[in-house]
């Protein structure tokens, strides 16, 4: 890669004269600058942008931190704090953490440690609070997106989690069906909590029988919610429907009941959660809460640049919490069609 001293020595000049040309911040002649220029061109060099900021003390960067972007529920999200950050003229970098701590700990030190403008993280939950004290002690901007700590009263931007849960399972209730399961994330991650409230809240509306057996426990995976419902599916009376936490559980739980010899919707009815772009054209097309993604991202970014710039109050936590309404976007695996009321 190529450094500064590089092109220092092809232009025959200081290393500070490189960097007064660069950054503009002390009068160099044309023909020395001219040679430095042609020198970045000829060996296509691009300078760190983090060094420039912190020359010149406006950072133009934000990391942006997402569990896992093979996850289709993520890329939407980080293109929207992408469009909304190069709109106020910042760039982004971009890692994923694999739910790692290790992996955590290791790129939000490398962000301090480079002196980011920001942080916006989509990771932290209750296991992992404690990078939330570690930005509250570097002094370090910061918004969740998606995810937080239940008890956790800062910036955050996400959806209405438990209205989504609650929407669901009033659909599915409408439709006539009385028992019906849930899958969520285990040992349960906040968005996956608060599904499951919303879920509850709907059957105890109704006074329908929440059963233990009834509540399956899984990672966001489409192949670990296969696995799982397979394996339950011959030990207990099957559900007349099943509300799955996210998307890629719904596809894993309709797999294993096609692959057992059952049909969906006719004989179960599947219902998942984010309308991730290949729901609609799934091999039986979900019927999933649309989760506003990109919108999540975008106010998130822009947020974090506000709180980056001076723009907002530390002290205004209520308006820190923005909770986006999810759509519920009905399909075939639900057996609306099939009108059974």
């Amino acid at each position: 890669m190529t450094t500064i001293k590089d092109v220092a020595e092809e232009a025959e000049v200081s290393i500070a004269t490189v960097s007064a040309v660069i950054n503009g911040t002390t009068f160099v002649s044309e023909e020395l600058k001219k040679r430095v220029l042609e020198s970045i061109k000829k060996l296509d060099y691009h300078p760190n942008l983090v060094a420039r900021g912190l020359k010149t003390k406006k950072i133009k960067v934000i990391g942006v931190l997402v569990p896992d972007i093979t996850n289709p529920f993520y890329p939407a999200m980080v293109y929207g704090a992408e469009e909304s950050a190069r709109e106020a003229g910042f760039n982004i970098f971009l890692s994923t953490t694999m739910e790692d701590p290790h992996i955590e700990r290791s790129v939000l030190n490398s962000l301090m440690e480079n002196r980011v403008g920001g942080v916006l993280a989509g990771f932290v939950e209750d296991e992992n609070k404690e990078v939330l004290e570690q930005l509250q002690k570097e002094k370090i901007p910061f918004v969740l997106i998606n995810r937080k700590p239940r008890d956790y009263y800062g910036p955050f931007v996400g959806g209405d989690w438990r209205l989504a849960g609650l929407v669901v399972t009033n659909h599915l209730i409408k439709q006539g069906y009385k028992k019906i399961a849930f899958m969520g994330h285990s040992p349960g991650k906040y968005t996956s909590y608060e599904r499951e409230i919303g879920f509850k809240e709907a059957m105890q509306s109704k006074g329908l029988e929440i059963k233990k057996e009834y509540q399956f426990y899984a990672a966001y995976s489409q192949k670990r919610a296969y696995k799982i419902f397979k394996e339950n599916i011959s030990a207990q009376p099957l559900p007349e429907a099943i509300f799955c936490a996210n998307d890629l559980m719904a596809f894993g739980v309709i797999n294993a009941l096609l692959h057992s010899g059952y049909r969906v919707p006719e004989d179960i009815a599947v219902v998942g959660c984010d309308d991730i772009e290949f729901s609609a054209h799934f091999k039986v097309p979900l019927t999933t809460m649309h989760m506003p993604k990109y919108q999540i991202g975008y106010i998130g970014a822009e947020m974090l640049i506000d709180r980056i710039s001076g723009k907002t109050d530390s002290k205004d936590i209520k308006s820190y919490d923005v909770l986006s309404k999810p759509r519920l976007i009905i399909r075939d695996s639900c057996g609306a069609n099939l009108q059974k009321i």
